[in-house]
């Protein structure tokens, strides 16, 4: 088989799941019993009950949200995690399907359904905490953390019509910073796929302090850069930036293509004797 087939694809993907059932379901208990827990202890439901609504919530939301994108970064790390052993790592080296397919369907797992046993686990604490709250507060003083988190956090789109946003910045300028942030996730999500494809033990640990080092060099040389702009003239150093921007989402696009590529290869080589701390 060196073909890709979809129908091929989902039944692998059924696979996965249910194969790791066990872990969507700690996922989902882990994450439901920790977001309860911060909820209760800092939207003042166990002890004090002096706090207005947005003094209340700003916490509990400030660490959803720094939860959410922690783990969604981390997640890809986690590509192999059901190849721990020799057992499981037969088991799915051996399924009826391309490579592809099985490093897809991992993708995939590791991706959209970790994210939705985090997102199920947190909207359940999260109504748990409004409920609690209607017994302690005036309803006009209970709110869901989540439909907050979604309003303050959301993307602004300019308005076509005028060519501006609610917050003044011009059409260019906000489309591409949205784009800026949009390929930067997509490389710290193959950079950590790439991570989780190459080492075999503490993948997110490793991955995660290469990534402390190059982000240190990479800003060091964007100050050295910045300083030299700045000292053009105004017109200059605005064409300047938005050129800069653009090739920085290029390369960011090219980057996390080839770190995919490197991983899927990775994924291609793997045995089931290998070395015990990479997979090279």
């Amino acid at each position: 088989m060196k073909t890709f087939d979809i129908h091929r694809f989902g039944k692998v993907l059924k696979w996965t799941l249910y194969y790791n059932k066990s872990t969507l379901t700690k996922i989902i208990m882990g994450f439901f019993i920790a977001f309860l827990a911060l909820y209760l202890l800092s939207t003042d439901l166990l002890f004090s009950a002096s706090s207005s609504l947005p003094d209340r919530l700003t916490v509990a939301e400030s660490c959803t949200l720094g939860v959410v994108v922690v783990f969604l970064f981390l997640t890809p790390s986690w590509i192999l995690s059901n190849m721990k052993d020799r057992k499981s790592s037969l088991d799915y080296l051996m399924l009826p399907a391309t490579n592809l397919e099985k490093f897809l369907a991992r993708i995939v797992t590791v991706t959209v359904f970790y994210t939705l046993c985090l997102i199920a686990a947190q909207i359940a604490a999260d109504l748990i905490q409004w409920v609690v709250s209607l017994f302690r507060y005036p309803i006009s003083q209970t709110g869901l953390i989540s439909i907050s988190l979604f309003e303050n956090h959301s993307i602004h789109f300019c308005e076509i019509t005028n060519g501006i946003d609610s917050y003044g910045r011009e059409a260019p300028y906000l489309i591409l910073g949205n784009l800026m942030v949009l390929t930067w996730m997509i490389w710290m999500h193959s950079f950590y796929t790439l991570g989780g494809t190459v080492f075999r033990k503490r993948a997110w640990i490793i991955t995660s302090f290469i990534l402390f080092v190059l982000g240190f060099i990479i800003t060091f040389l964007e100050v050295k850069i910045s300083s030299g702009i700045m000292n053009c003239s105004d017109n200059v150093y605005e064409v300047s930036t938005m050129a800069i921007e653009i090739i920085i989402v290029l390369i960011s696009l090219l980057l996390a293509g080839l770190n995919y590529f490197l991983s899927y290869k990775v994924f291609c080589r793997m045995q089931l004797i290998n070395n015990k701390w990479v997979n090279l």
